[in-house]
């Protein structure tokens, strides 16, 4: 997107009063960059059986500050009966074309999350602790990209 090309490091923000599930991405300087406005939706995995279960999966939706729409972030559910819920987002841009996917992993397998093109070739992964937000993304080249820490 073309609001983060300049900026390699965000800061990460859930303090906005006035909007309900969102997160603020701000640059190094605390300027605004980016809304974050999440939300959930039940939806019926896919597979080879219909059943009547329905599972929780999470949408963002990204904007600007003055409410231009700038691209979403769907989670698609695994097949029912998987051995394992590997979670997949499908990201899209502002025209709803989809432009990638992040997909989770079994550590035993390599990173937790990955980041790849809509032709599966992998263009970053996750290299640390996700739960307690010190990571960092790194490509397949071993440069690294954005990090994530946590404040003390």
């Amino acid at each position: 997107m073309e609001v983060f090309k300049d900026h390699r490091r965000f800061i990460f923000q859930s303090k906005s009063k006035d909007h309900k599930n969102t997160i603020e991405i701000l640059d190094l300087n605390k300027r605004f960059l980016v809304y974050c406005n999440h939300k959930h939706r039940w939806k019926t995995p896919d597979g080879p059986f219909k059943i009547n279960k329905q599972a929780r999966a999470t949408d963002i939706y990204l904007e600007s500050f003055d409410k231009k729409f700038l691209g979403e972030i769907n989670e698609i559910h695994p097949q029912l009966f998987s051995m394992r819920r590997i979670r997949k987002f499908e990201i899209y841009d502002q025209n709803k074309i989809l432009v990638g996917t992040v997909r989770e992993k079994p550590k035993f397998i390599g990173s937790d999350w990955q980041l790849e093109k809509t032709n599966n070739e992998t263009i970053a992964f996750m290299v640390g602790n996700r739960k307690k937000k010190t990571y960092k993304i790194q490509s397949p080249g071993g440069q690294v990209l954005p990090k994530s820490y946590r404040d003390p």
